[in-house]
């Protein structure tokens, strides 16, 4: 549970998955979110010394042209006091929904007005995750062009995309290449975290599996991660990511979908591997 999160010294824990609607309110699918849950889960936060995030994806907002900032600004403070949230986290690393050109315009916009304008009781107002695609991707020209962390106080990428083999993406080199193309980018990287998946693919990224189910099925836990047929972040990979994130001064590793991985407390979780770095 988030409980366990914060025990085993996680810092930052992002409620995903839930959207910003065409009106500028933020929608929990199937309410997942309630109340009482958010008052719950800041409780751990206080306790452990943490924080927690809304996580948003901005399209259905980006998309309508009759949008309006300032009724974001006044639902997403309301959302951000009842949910007791330390801040929003725009998720913009789904391909279906990733903007592109001039809809970075309104991201910047939205994480503007999060940063400077919102209040939440324990800071980190906003937060901008990309994917971090193929280096021939045109987000890349969007993002050198549009640089959205001149807007924001953190920002994640993501090392999961649908345009790299998987070999490729759970290297260390291909975090080290992210870093320097962003570097060149005047990207500040002392506010940049890293993410995994913890999961298994194909090398043609075909059939995931989770990596606990490869652990259960005899995957190495250190190893060089390659089981069967599938790539998957070991701990080794995971350890090697955590050396590059201290040797260049980036924030952090983050973990997306932690119920994919051993449980927090559990000392082969690859969970416990960024934490010991």
């Amino acid at each position: 549970g988030y409980r366990d999160l914060f025990e085993a010294g996680v810092e930052h824990v992002i409620l995903a998955g839930n959207w910003l609607w065409s009106d500028g309110s933020i929608i929990f699918p199937r309410k997942w979110m309630t109340i009482p849950l958010a008052e719950e889960i800041h409780n751990y936060a206080v306790k452990y010394n943490g924080s927690v995030s809304l996580g948003v994806v901005p399209q259905p907002f980006i998309v309508n042209s009759s949008r309006s900032l300032s009724d974001f600004a006044t639902k997403a403070q309301a959302t951000i006091k009842d949910y007791n949230a330390d801040g929003l986290l725009f998720e913009l690393w789904v391909k279906a929904v990733m903007p592109s050109g001039d809809q970075w315009n309104v991201v910047n916009n939205l994480t503007n007005i999060t940063s400077t304008k919102l209040k939440s009781s324990r800071g980190y107002p906003a937060t901008a995750s990309f994917g971090g695609e193929s280096l021939s991707s045109s987000l890349w020209e969007d993002l050198k062009v549009h640089q959205p962390w001149n807007y924001t106080d953190r920002d994640y990428c993501l090392l999961d995309t649908d345009s790299v083999d998987y070999k490729t993406q759970i290297s260390v080199d291909w975090a080290e290449n992210i870093t320097t193309r962003l570097l060149n980018y005047s990207a500040n990287i002392s506010h940049l975290s890293f993410a995994i998946i913890p999961e298994g693919r194909y090398d043609n990224l075909t059939n995931a599996e989770p990596y606990r189910n490869l652990i259960d099925a005899g995957a190495p836990v250190s190893g060089d991660g390659h089981f069967k047929d599938f790539y998957y972040n070991s701990q080794k990979q995971v350890e090697e990511k955590a050396q590059l994130v201290a040797n260049r001064s980036l924030h952090g590793l983050g973990i997306l979908f932690p119920a994919f991985d051993l449980p927090p407390n559990n000392t082969s979780s690859l969970l416990h591997a960024a934490l010991q770095g």
